[in-house]
């Protein structure tokens, strides 16, 4: 898919440092007192407690520190929120700042029609899903960026055939393995399409190597750190790659229907910008056509992995990867002629997305919306602050830090955490009376519970309840309680 060089794009940052500075500086400000506001209603973001709490372990919790880190969350998240763990919503704020200065410059540079860079800078702006990620899921934000930045060289590549940017790709697309591990799978189709482009061309293994070997050697160095750290690195692919799968096909296909109702819009986006370029058979066998169907995998991987499938607002990595794509197509769209028509497909997504979110948003997403229009929500994280307060009493207690990692992101103390993740853990477990001054139960079910299958309903012995909400149970020990 070659196109001449006045047509090709270029990094928004390039010769724009002093642009993209101010742009950033102004969404980093904006993003901070938003974030600010939004605790003040009670609104948290779920990916923050999560990280945050897990940073918190990492920084402050018992020695060895390492322990209580077990190696299947991504590193660059957890090395993100451990470097800002005194201020976690100034990493959310850098992540959703930088990505989406670096978004609207994109535009800006590269777009040649005014209205069609008015529109998309307003969606980028002020869109609810744009602000509800920027905001509160500042890890899918990082991920998109290194997304369209590896799909930026890949498409440069489709552009240029030089195989400098595929390599790039490769590299980048490695990185995003470290942000997300699932991303592993997409490299099946990448290699499928890859065979399909350069078959003929006798180029496949050459390219196809270029860009998927960054990816599985980050993956190979993965599994001998997790060997070293953690032991067996089957357990690591287990737990990542194979556990998820095992959901069942009817939770499988109900999420994937509502995955599919929900970016339904998109659906409908894409179809239409396909019948108008599909003359154009050459599309079909480039990168270009990859990097056009790259979102609806990574959707499919999402739902397999059941990890954003009851959200609306991770839909917008079809807009996202629509604006990277736009202007390598534009040429076959024939976008000054047609401008009209993609600025409306623009504006239809955009109610589609206020709509989807105030009548299928998730609990987090209608929380934020509300607190938008000055709702308070307090009461949400009421228990778990409660909670904490116990948990800053003892000097060691008994506490599954992934069920219960809101309870860890609230408390004041976590050196005195003795999770899972201990090597000694299973040792305290048996006779916890023995050796820990509490314990905390998730009344859902958790690693204790496991062990101690009626604890909700009659306790554990050598301990009695000094607290109790709906979803956790607070146990003292008797001879050691205070």
């Amino acid at each position: 898919m070659e196109k001449s060089t006045d047509q090709l794009t270029v990094l928004p940052i390039k010769g724009n440092l002093i642009k993209f500075a101010i742009i950033f500086a102004i969404f980093f400000c904006f993003y901070m007192i938003m974030g600010t506001m939004l605790m003040d209603s009670g609104v948290y973001s779920n990916s923050e407690i999560y990280y945050g709490a897990k940073a918190k372990l990492l920084i402050n919790g018992p020695e060895p520190k390492i322990n209580n880190y077990d190696f299947t969350d991504p590193p660059i998240q957890m090395l993100l929120y451990t470097l800002f763990q005194w201020n976690f919503q100034v990493a959310s704020s850098l992540i959703g700042a930088f990505f989406n200065s670096f978004l609207l410059l994109f535009v800006l540079t590269n777009f040649k029609s005014k209205l069609i860079k008015i529109a998309f800078s307003i969606t980028i702006l002020t869109m609810p899903s744009f602000l509800f990620n920027s905001l509160e899921v500042a890890p899918y934000m990082l991920f998109l960026f290194f997304y369209c930045l590896g799909f930026y060289f890949l498409l440069e590549f489709s552009a240029r055939s030089r195989v400098f940017y595929l390599f790039v790709f490769g590299l980048i697309y490695g990185i995003l393995f470290l942000i997300r591990f699932e991303i592993l799978w997409t490299s099946i189709y990448i290699y499928i399409m890859f065979y399909f482009i350069y078959r003929r061309k006798k180029k496949f293994l050459y390219y196809s190597t270029a860009a998927l070997f960054p990816m599985f050697f980050l993956f190979l160095c993965w599994l001998f750190v997790y060997w070293i750290f953690r032991g067996n690195p089957l357990n690591f692919i287990n737990h990542v790659f194979i556990s998820h799968l095992t959901k069942g096909s009817k939770i499988f296909l109900d999420d994937l229907l509502s995955s599919i109702i929900r970016a339904s819009i998109y659906i409908i986006f894409y179809i239409l910008i396909l019948f108008k370029i599909g003359k154009f058979r050459f599309f079909f066998i480039s990168p270009a056509f990859l990097v056009f169907i790259s979102p609806f995998f990574m959707s499919l991987l999402l739902n397999l992995f059941g990890m954003e499938t009851n959200s609306v607002s991770y839909t917008i990595i079809y807009l996202i990867n629509f604006i990277i794509l736009l202007p390598y197509i534009g040429y076959l769209l024939n976008t000054e002629k047609r401008k009209l028509f993609i600025i409306t497909l623009v504006v239809l997504v955009y109610v589609f997305d206020v709509f989807m979110l105030y009548n299928f948003g998730n609990r987090e997403e209608k929380h934020f919306l509300g607190a938008l229009n000055n709702k308070k929500y307090h009461y949400a994280v009421v228990e778990y602050r409660e909670v904490a307060k116990y948990m800053n009493k003892y000097d060691s207690l008994l506490i599954d830090t992934d069920k219960s990692f809101r309870i860890v992101f609230f408390s004041e103390r976590t050196d005195n955490v003795i999770s899972d993740k201990n090597p000694e853990y299973y040792t305290y477990i048996v006779t916890p009376d023995e050796f820990v001054d509490a314990v905390i139960i998730n009344k859902t079910g958790d690693s204790i519970t496991k062990y101690f299958p009626f604890a909700v309903e009659a306790g554990i012995t050598g301990f009695y309840t000094v607290f109790e909400t709906e979803e956790y149970l607070v146990l003292e020990n008797k001879k050691t309680g205070l």
